[in-house]
C-alpha cells in the first residue's frame, strides 16, 4: 500500500486538533516536501505577530531557545510571548534527535494584558491582534493535542527520507548544501562552514563552484529567494517579515535580487 504524503497527515490532525502543525529540520529530515507553512509557525495570528522586525525577532529568539531544548531529546511545552500554546516534540531516530515537531494554538480566551504586551513587544496594532485572536480556535484539550505532536514526531521518525540529489558530490560539498538548506535564515558565510567541514575556505568555494555550477554566495541567495517566494505564496507576512525570515537583513537588496530571479518584485508576485 502507498504512503500517505506526509503533507496529507499533518493537515489530518491539524482537522482533527483544531490547530497548526509544522516540522523543524535538524539536520537529519532528509527531503520532507512539505510547504513553507508547515515549516514554521504560519497561523493567521502568528503571522501577524510577526509582521514586523521586531515581532519576528522576538518569535526567532524563542523558536532557537525550542530547539535547544529539543536537542536534548524529551518533549516540552510552553506559552510564547504572543501568548501561542505550543507543544513540541523532538524526532529521533537512532538515537539522533534529527527533527521537531510543533503544534501551536491560542490560549483562549486571549487576556487583554497578554495581547497588550505583545502588541507593545512587536509594534503591531492591538485591534489586529484582537481580531486574529478572535478567529482563533479554541485549545479545549491539550492532552489530545500533546499526544498527537508525539504520534507525529514518531511517525516521521519510522519514514523512510528521500535521498538527497547532492548524493554526486564531494562530501563537504554535500555538508555545505545541506547545512544551507537548514540554516539559510542566519547570516552564513562560507568560511564558517568550510571550518566546520574541516576544510580551507578558498578551497572549499572553488570545489563548490566547480561541482555545483554556482558560488557559494548564489547558491544561498538562490535557496533563500526561493524559500522566500514560497513564504510569499503561502503565508500572509509581510514582506518585510519575509525578507527577514530568509535571512536578507536589507529590504532593497532582497528586492532588487527578488526582481533579477523572478522577473517581478516581491509584492507583484504575491498578487500573481
Amino acid at each position: 500500500m502507498k504512503k500517505l504524503p506526509l503533507q496529507e497527515i499533518i493537515c489530518f490532525f491539524e482537522k482533527n486538533c483544531g490547530a497548526h502543525f509544522s516540522v523543524c529540520d535538524l539536520g537529519g529530515l532528509g527531503d520532507l516536501s512539505l510547504p513553507a507553512d508547515q515549516q514554521i509557525h504560519a497561523s493567521a495570528f502568528c503571522s501577524a505577530a510577526k509582521s514586523t522586525a521586531k515581532g519576528l525577532a522576538r518569535c526567532l529568539t524563542c523558536k532557537d531557545h525550542a530547539n535547544r531544548r529539543a536537542m536534548q531529546g524529551e518533549p516540552f511545552e510552553g506559552i510564547c510571548a504572543f501568548g501561542m500554546a505550543e507543544f513540541a516534540c523532538p524526532v529521533i531516530r537512532d538515537g539522533q534527535v534529527i527533527g521537531v515537531v510543533y503544534a501551536g494554538s491560542l490560549t483562549l480566551p486571549a487576556g487583554e494584558r497578554r495581547l497588550r504586551l505583545a502588541a507593545a513587544h512587536t509594534g503591531v496594532s492591538l485591534a489586529r491582534l484582537q481580531a486574529e485572536a478572535a478567529a482563533c480556535t479554541p485549545l479545549t484539550d491539550p492532552e489530545k493535542l500533546r499526544r498527537s505532536v508525539r504520534i507525529l514526531a514518531e511517525l516521521i521518525a519510522g519514514r523512510e527520507t528521500a535521498s538527497s540529489p547532492s548524493g554526486k558530490y564531494h562530501p563537504a560539498v554535500q555538508a555545505v548544501i545541506r547545512l544551507v538548506s537548514i540554516r539559510y535564515m542566519q547570516p552564513l558565510t562560507l568560511e564558517q562552514l568550510a571550518k566546520e567541514c574541516h576544510m580551507d575556505g578558498k578551497y572549499l568555494g572553488r570545489l563548490f563552484l566547480r561541482q555545483t555550477g554556482e558560488c557559494f554566495r548564489v547558491h544561498l541567495n538562490r535557496v533563500r529567494l526561493e524559500r522566500a517566494a514560497e513564504l510569499l505564496k503561502r503565508t500572509s507576512m509581510t514582506v518585510l517579515a519575509v525578507a527577514l525570515e530568509c535571512g536578507f537583513q536589507n529590504i532593497s537588496y532582497f528586492n532588487r535580487l527578488f526582481r533579477e530571479r523572478f522577473g517581478c518584485t516581491p509584492s507583484e508576485y504575491r498578487k500573481q
